[in-house]
């Protein structure tokens, strides 16, 4: 009986989403914060087709019966890294267990996105629009209005981890 509950407790412990983000830290920030979430973006920065600072201008729900769910046009304020295809069109999930982000309508993010594939055979097409979600995740440049003060005080040292290695990412 002892086996069989030691069997349950680590298939439970075991079991993980295909959208859990799993935080990649670094060994030498230990507990820092600020300095995990730096070595992380670092990571999602070279791992992106483009990473990008704009602003959503519209957010549409695709009546769909698969991936992408969404459909997001922006407007681009400031470009870090291009794969040299168009970057006004996002397509995303509706985050509801699908790795989807819906970005909100008139809400600033620095995007770090993904080229979708141009065929079976899983090669990114420039012509194809970008994608975001798990673990790309947009990072929001202001905090959202009611939100707590622990959350805002997350949203703002992500945004000034972003612009940190941002500044360092060409050099």
């Amino acid at each position: 009986m002892a086996h069989l509950v030691i069997c349950i407790l680590l298939t439970v412990s075991l079991s993980a989403y295909a959208c859990d983000l799993v935080l990649e830290t670094s060994p030498m920030c230990r507990d820092d914060s600020y300095c995990n979430e730096r070595y992380r973006l670092a990571h999602q920065y070279k791992d992106s087709a483009a990473v990008f600072r704009a602003t959503v201008l519209s957010a549409v729900r695709l009546n769909r019966q698969a991936w992408p769910f969404s459909r997001m046009t922006v407007q681009i304020d400031h470009v870090w890294k291009t794969d040299g295809g168009p970057l006004d069109i996002i397509e995303s999930g509706y985050g509801q267990g699908d790795c989807g982000i819906v970005l909100k309508v008139g809400r600033q993010y620095i995007i770090f996105a993904a080229r979708q594939s141009g065929d079976v055979s899983g090669t990114p097409s420039k012509k194809k629009p970008l994608a975001i979600g798990v673990p790309g995740f947009p990072v929001q440049i202001s905090p959202d209005e009611g939100s707590s003060e622990k959350t805002r005080s997350f949203q703002y040292m992500q945004r000034d981890a972003a612009y940190s290695v941002l500044d360092n990412a060409g050099k």
